[in-house]
């Protein structure tokens, strides 16, 4: 069960970094195309999805 739950969340971040990455990507000034926050959401949720180990804090 808190597999599950991790990879859940891990798949949060990764549907959350691609919005982020979307809305970038339409951003008309250098401030409304940062991605920032879809360069560290990326790969934290893909190392939760693929993990074997629980990293969340029980």
């Amino acid at each position: 069960m808190k597999m599950r739950k991790q990879r859940h969340m891990g798949a949060a971040l990764v549907v959350l970094s691609w919005l982020i990455l979307l809305l970038a990507a339409t951003g008309a000034t250098p401030i409304d195309q940062d991605a920032t926050a879809a360069v560290l959401l990326l790969p934290l949720g893909l190392y939760m999805i693929f993990t074997e180990q629980y990293i969340l804090y029980p």
